[in-house]
């Protein structure tokens, strides 16, 4: 969640002198690439003898991950192969619409309009609606508590929106609800399949299927990744894009001229798409996989947060009450709905009484044995 918290900030610092292919799409392609050179290096698939077929420690399921496939003393172990199998396409197709292809791109569209700090605090909808996700895919099942605090805090989200934009919702803000609403599918997708298959294959599988789709939307803006774009298309409402150290082109750089981009805003683009785009999924859908869908996703209303901080800091970008108070009343729903009970399809029926001492497994007592017959004496 702390990784997550700088995307916005990031992709809108990448905006001021990277072209929105290469922000959006780009990233998943750069992610694709940073997920292939790790299975590479972790002995993905080498030497294997079909896939799904991985000599994995106990323990780790039948598709482990590369980073449970190599044990002390032995080779790396034969890896799941590159693709998914038949029964998890469907699950990993949506995980390459929604967190890898819709995600990036609506996002990025939307902070051309938008302050990162105005998206961050709408993204406090993303665990409302991946919790439902949950419970209609993941066959997850919170609790009447759990619903009230989702709501709440939802709530308190489309209230700042609305606030926000005069009584309407903007440009950007549409963006950004198209953009949470394909999100919320990937996380669920992800989590259902880290239950199988760890944190690393959901996200690694959706950024190689999606790899041909990423790499067409960005392919122009990878060869040419300097083109001044006409003003203000993408630098914020009203703000004339900054190209590399220099101000816009003037009299004497004609628009559209190439045109070496900051070293800053590289390193934003790096960041959320090594980082943002590969690892923090790793270990989202890891954590989703321990804890379940809807509860980890309850961790993000703390999110916006760690983005008004980010954006206030990297960005200059003003904190006025009405934002912080809005962040505050969203991260209030987390303590309860971080405590309120979410119960796992996965989970036992029977449970021991309160008040009763657990069950220790290979335990026998005499309770736990039938009767036997006895037997009567032969009559003589």
């Amino acid at each position: 969640m702390a990784l997550f918290s700088l995307t916005l900030p990031a992709t809108r610092l990448a905006l001021e002198a990277l072209p929105p292919e290469l922000v959006g799409p780009g990233r998943a392609a750069g992610a694709a690439l940073a997920a292939a050179l790790v299975a590479a290096c972790a002995g993905f698939a080498r030497g294997a003898r079909g896939p799904g077929r991985a000599d994995a420690p106990a323990g780790s399921g039948p598709r482990a991950a590369p980073e449970a496939a190599v044990t002390e003393g032995t080779a790396a172990a034969p890896g799941p192969g590159w693709l998914p199998p038949r029964e998890d396409w469907p699950s990993v197709l949506l995980v390459a619409a929604g967190t890898v292809t819709a995600f990036p791109w609506l996002s990025t569209l939307a902070l051309a309009q938008v302050p990162a700090s105005h998206g961050a605090v709408l993204l406090g909808l993303l665990p409302l609606l991946t919790s439902g996700y949950a419970t209609w895919r993941a066959g997850e099942r919170p609790s009447a508590r759990f619903w009230w605090a989702a709501l709440t805090g939802s709530a308190v989200v489309v209230g700042f929106a609305l606030h926000m934009g005069a009584g309407r919702l903007q440009h950007g803000d549409l963006w950004l609800l198209a953009a949470i609403v394909a999100a919320a599918a990937g996380h669920g997708e992800g989590g259902r399949l880290a239950r199988r298959h760890g944190g690393f294959l959901p996200i690694a599988w959706g950024l190689w299927v999606a790899l041909p789709v990423t790499l067409a939307a960005a392919g122009p803006a990878l060869v040419h990744p300097g083109i001044a774009p006409p003003a203000g298309t993408y630098a914020g409402p009203g703000a004339a894009p900054r190209l590399g150290p220099a101000s816009p082109p003037g009299p004497g750089i004609p628009a559209g001229s190439p045109v070496l981009p900051a070293w800053p805003a590289w390193l934003a683009w790096f960041y959320i798409s090594v980082v943002t785009q590969f690892a923090a999924f790793v270990l989202w859908y890891r954590a989703m996989s321990l804890a379940g869908v809807a509860r980890t996703s309850q961790l993000q209303l703390l999110q916006p947060f760690l983005t008004l901080l980010a954006a206030r800091a990297g960005l200059g970008e003003a904190l006025d009450p009405v934002t912080v108070l809005a962040a505050g009343a969203v991260a209030l729903v987390v303590a309860v709905g971080r405590r309120a009970p979410v119960h796992r399809a996965d989970e036992p029926a029977c449970r021991p009484a309160p008040g009763s001492a657990p069950a220790r497994p290979h335990e026998v007592t005499a309770a736990s044995v039938p009767a036997l017959p006895r037997e009567e004496p032969p009559q003589r």
